[in-house]
């Protein structure tokens, strides 16, 4: 199958989501598409960008699990040691075709792959799984209508062994007073600042976030209205307040 590819770096990027006053409906922006941009000259002395004979490859779907044209993957890689980077940077971007098929091909053996995916008006709620690759490999994502992305469990398949769900309430303080803030957006972060997954907090500031790796501390981030908050959150527990400032 065809697969669209431009030349563009796709680091997914933060946006920022109005919140409403309490009781109403959050009114959510979403975000733009990524701004074109050349690939990084090589510094000399640094790493080079490995290469393989392998293709990392699959459909990404809505919650009714129909296929999502033109939906921008990308993914992060960890080449190790102490190297890592999206895959758009030697490769550039990929698009899934009309199918929802996408292709990343020219990894190599060993490559320890996070896979994202966007689109305007959509969230990916869970991150998909980690895999290292050793030989061509099916990996499927799935995306949420931001317009309807639940905060409840069982709004999201059962966790994979190894992976756990973390649910928690974005809040601000105005006016020296507290309070759940609705249609923030939250990022699931397992390096900073490269977000993997990402959700919107319902009306009362609660979000949900799944497929997130249980043997290591996660890193969320949210947003809105011009202010963000982070937290880190130990292994494997399910429940956290972020304070955005």
């Amino acid at each position: 199958m065809a697969v669209t590819r431009q030349f563009l770096i796709a680091a997914p990027i933060a946006f920022l989501l109005s919140a409403c006053s309490q009781g109403q409906t959050p009114t959510i922006t979403l975000p733009t598409s990524p701004t074109p941009t050349a690939s990084p000259t090589p510094v000399p002395g640094t790493p080079t960008f490995a290469t393989g004979p392998y293709t990392l490859s699959g459909i990404v779907r809505d919650s009714r699990h129909h296929p999502l044209a033109g939906v921008q993957v990308n993914a992060w890689l960890d080449q190790g040691p102490h190297f890592s980077y999206w895959y758009s940077w030697p490769h550039g971007q990929v698009y899934t075709d009309s199918q929802g098929y996408y292709e990343l091909p020219g990894l190599p053996a060993g490559m320890v792959v996070h896979l994202t995916s966007w689109a305007s008006g959509y969230v990916q709620q869970c991150s998909a799984p980690v895999i290292t690759i050793t030989d061509t490999t099916a990996l499927d994502a799935t995306l949420v209508s931001a317009e309807s992305v639940s905060s409840a469990e069982s709004s999201v398949p059962p966790s994979l062994p190894g992976y756990h769900t973390i649910r928690g309430t974005v809040y601000q303080t105005a006016d020296g007073i507290r309070q759940p803030l609705a249609g923030a957006g939250v990022y699931y972060e397992p390096v900073w600042d490269i977000q993997v997954a990402n959700t919107v907090t319902d009306g009362s500031g609660r979000f949900l976030l799944c497929g997130i790796l249980s043997s290591a501390s996660a890193n969320l981030s949210a947003y809105a209205e011009h202010k963000g908050g982070w937290a880190m959150v130990p292994p494997g527990q399910t429940e956290v307040e972020i304070d955005v400032r």
